[in-house]
């Protein structure tokens, strides 16, 4: 099944955040409420700032997975999202080279290889090579992820009881619906709809009410859930620990979708997403662990 143009593509284009993905400069003397902060403590605009960050990868991991790769994609990740792309190890690179189980012999042009004088795909502009770039990387997305054969279905019902659309995706279903309900709550989005993409800000269940995918429990889906419950779990509208009860129930499977990507992923760029989701995951868990 494709999962068709992103959000943005249907309707039109939107610009993406800005300064998504920048970060804060650090002030040297911290203080809460007029106050200095002591020895272990955290301002708050701190812990707001890590919410937004958390909240910002949750969000460009699911764009990375949820639809195909685009112009307006490569814009973000070469231009506001490049510092945060680049901390968890992304490359642009969209040459299609050879990894352990991409099938059969590629020639010099396949493997990326150029003549001395050109750069490789990373290095050129992207605004002179968005349409080559786009091309290359949505044939890698499709054959890993989409099929019509021999793909990766990132869903967690097919992974965990090999069928699809699983008690996993009835519970993820739930998830949404409960989301449209805390929406309710919520006094504003985390992020101006105006400074943002679609698939930044706009909520998660209307995100995947749009997505073309076969079961709610992709794991596109599943990061854009995850999203929306830290942030409505830090305003008060949802319990507290719901965002970590999600997540041990609903992201801590895809170990083996992401060893297999690794491996059949035949760009650069495609590896570096599936490492950069499995790094960020990892990271959450402890996060989330420690926070218990």
């Amino acid at each position: 099944m494709n999962n068709g143009a992103s959000p943005d593509a249907q309707r039109g284009g939107r610009s993406p955040a800005r300064g998504f993905g920048a970060g804060r400069a650090a002030d040297p003397s911290p203080v809460e409420g007029g106050r200095p902060l002591v020895e272990g403590e955290t301002a708050a605009s701190d812990v707001g700032s890590a919410l937004e960050e958390r909240y910002a990868i949750y969000r460009l991991l699911a764009r990375l997975w949820l639809w195909e790769p685009d112009a307006s994609l490569f814009a973000v990740l070469s231009g506001p999202g490049r510092p945060l792309f680049d901390a968890f190890g992304g490359t642009l690179d969209v040459a299609r080279t050879p990894g352990p189980d991409v099938p059969g012999a590629l020639d010099a042009t396949d493997r990326g290889e150029h003549d001395a004088a050109e750069p490789p795909m990373a290095e050129r502009p992207m605004a002179e090579n968005a349409e080559q770039w786009v091309a290359l990387a949505s044939e890698d997305y499709c054959r890993l992820w989409i099929g019509p054969s021999g793909h990766l279905p990132p869903y967690q019902s097919v992974w965990e009881s090999s069928q699809l659309s699983g008690a996993a995706a009835e519970s993820v279903a739930a998830y949404v619906e409960r989301l449209r309900a805390l929406r309710q709550m919520l006094r504003r989005p985390p992020v101006e709809p105006a400074e943002a993409a679609d698939w930044v800000v706009a909520p998660a269940e209307e995100l995947i009410a749009t997505a073309r995918i076969a079961a709610p429990d992709h794991l596109g889906a599943e990061l854009l859930v995850m999203s929306d419950l830290l942030i409505c779990e830090a305003a008060g509208v949802a319990d507290c620990g719901a965002a970590a009860e999600f997540f041990r129930t609903h992201l801590t499977w895809p170990g083996e979708l992401f060893a297999h990507s690794l491996q059949r992923a035949g760009t650069p760029f495609y590896r570096s997403v599936v490492a950069m989701t499995r790094q960020f995951v990892l990271c959450e868990a402890v996060t989330l662990a420690a926070a218990r």
